[in-house]
């Protein structure tokens, strides 16, 4: 707008001397810059005809607090130079929508090529959705400009939470794995390393769990129930629930991450194989929906890459907007749990057994209360 301001002034500056000096060459100046207008709106949209912009991240999964670069390809194709173009990225949290916007410019020659790298830092864990948001290219006078149209140019990213470990102690750390794989006979569940029944396939099934070998003898999709762990089986519960009176900040949803994530894998290192249990009622991809009762989020959790994948899915879901007890709505829709071996997590960072609160970390000193804490199970 500035430069469209000063360009007008010039303009007029031109026409006064040609009124009251009356000279010619004042007149072709006059002329030159009326014919240049065209040439500068048509340009820019020119340019950004014979552009092509895309996005590169090389890595899919980083550490919190661990820089990593989101690099814009851009490709000019006509002969012409790009003086100025203003690329802005949009970085957004799924889990709490909350966006980081960054932009630079660059010079682009005639027929070539360029990467620019825009460094990214984050200090809260999610999975972010990096969104080419604009492509601003501008004429040679910097007057006008043209905003090219990009469609679906994104990209993802998982900022990974830190995995603190908790010390186990008591009982339950002493028995031994097969200890904890006792299953339901009665209903299935979401432990993959045994099957509890199987049938067909049915709207709504991944192709993950669809039985091959059966399926092949029989000439149609057979698809895998799995079986339900109970008795000495842990439940983690990750209450989801949020006051909507209350502001809820990124540095809250991380905290709860931080928690969640260490509770699963200081359990996972002890060879306690579990169950993390979520309430989610926005979720954006039909693959997540595998229990019988759709509100409900099951994942097994027996290594490392589990727990990863659990987090993975929680982000994806995004807060839910239901008021529900995941505790209370799970064990009403499925078989009695012992309340010694069910843990909670909620997002004011309490951690429960049973009913009864067993930790209430600080806000601020979340890390290092992590690798202080003894849990007894």
């Amino acid at each position: 707008m500035k430069n469209k301001f000063l360009y007008v002034i010039v303009v007029i500056i031109t026409v006064l001397l040609c009124v009251f000096m009356g000279s010619k060459t004042s007149g072709m100046v006059l002329a030159c810059e009326i014919m240049l207008i065209p040439a500068m709106v048509v340009l820019p949209v020119y340019l950004a005809f014979k552009m092509e912009a895309g996005i590169e991240i090389p890595y899919f999964h980083v550490k919190k607090n661990s820089g990593f670069v989101i690099n814009v390809r851009l490709k000019n194709k006509s002969l012409f130079p790009i003086s100025v173009c203003k690329v802005t990225i949009r970085c957004i949290n799924n889990f709490t929508g909350k966006e980081y916007f960054f932009s630079r410019k660059i010079m682009l020659d005639g027929k070539s090529q360029e990467v620019l790298g825009f460094e990214f830092k984050s200090e809260y864990c999610g999975k972010y959705e990096v969104i080419l948001d604009e492509v601003k290219i501008y004429d040679y006078f910097r007057v006008f400009s043209y905003n090219k149209k990009m469609v679906n140019v994104t990209d993802e990213i998982m900022v990974q939470p830190l995995l603190g470990r908790i010390f186990i102690g008591g009982n339950a750390a002493m028995k031994s794995k097969h200890e904890w794989e006792q299953y339901s006979h009665t209903s299935s569940g979401e432990d993959t390393s045994e099957v509890f029944d199987v049938h067909e396939y049915r709207q709504g099934d991944t192709f993950l769990k669809v039985h091959w070998k059966l399926t092949a003898k029989t000439d149609e999709y057979l698809v895998k129930e799995y079986s339900k762990p109970l008795e000495n089986m842990i439940f983690l519960f990750a209450d989801l629930r949020w006051n909507s009176e209350e502001v809820i900040t990124a540095k809250i949803v991380d905290n709860f991450f931080e928690i969640l994530s260490a509770l699963s894998w200081s359990l996972t290192w002890e060879g306690m194989s579990h169950v993390v249990v979520w309430h989610a009622d926005n979720k954006k991809e039909n693959k997540y929906i595998e229990s019988e009762n759709n509100n409900i989020m099951l994942a097994h959790v027996e290594y490392e890459k589990d727990v990863y994948s659990m987090i993975e899915r929680m982000f994806d879901m995004g807060l839910p907007e239901d008021d529900v007890d995941v505790k209370r709505e799970y064990i009403n829709n499925n078989e009695q749990i012992k309340e010694h071996n069910s843990l909670m997590v909620d997002m004011m960072g309490r951690v429960y057994r049973g009913d009864v609160c067993i930790k209430k970390f600080d806000v601020d000193k979340v890390e290092e209360e992590i690798m202080e804490w003894k849990l007894e199970i």
